[in-house]
């Protein structure tokens, strides 16, 4: 079983891909990201994949 829905290592998913998964819950994720972005305002948007042993 994979451990993301997102499991291309050449593409990270984009806004669209994120809204087609989470739904009604995408303003929660923006509201995570804004939040984030507004403590941390250097933060970067950078997607990573985690190795098959990891977790």
């Amino acid at each position: 079983m994979d451990k993301s829905i997102f499991t291309n290592k050449t593409k990270p998913p984009s806004e669209k891909d994120l809204a087609a998964v989470l739904g009604k819950t995408m303003v929660l994720w923006n509201g995570i990201t804004a939040f984030v972005r507004g403590r941390y305002p250097a933060a970067i948007n950078e997607w990573n994949f985690q190795g098959e042993k990891y977790g």
